[in-house]
């Protein structure tokens, strides 16, 4: 009631009313697929490179990032067949 007697109240425009709903629909699953690529790659480069792959860390951030995703590409962990 406070903020209505102040005035510091804002309209409410329902998405579905004002036609942008569906790109919001689109912009949450960009969010949620952009965060778990990244919770993948973080996990894959913390995680699993430093224990199988030493010496590859020198590789992620530099020209031959894409060889490397060619690499585990072709030689794929037994756990993914």
């Amino acid at each position: 009631m406070y903020l209505l007697t102040q005035g510091i109240t804002h309209p409410f425009h329902d998405p579905l009313r004002e036609g942008y709903f569906d790109l919001q629909k689109i912009s949450n699953a960009y969010q949620h697929i952009a965060r778990a690529r990244t919770r993948c790659q973080h996990s894959l480069v913390n995680h699993y490179l430093a224990l199988y792959l030493p010496g590859v860390e020198r590789y992620l951030s530099a020209s031959r990032a894409h060889w490397f995703c060619h690499f585990l590409l072709a030689f794929p962990t037994p756990a993914l067949h």
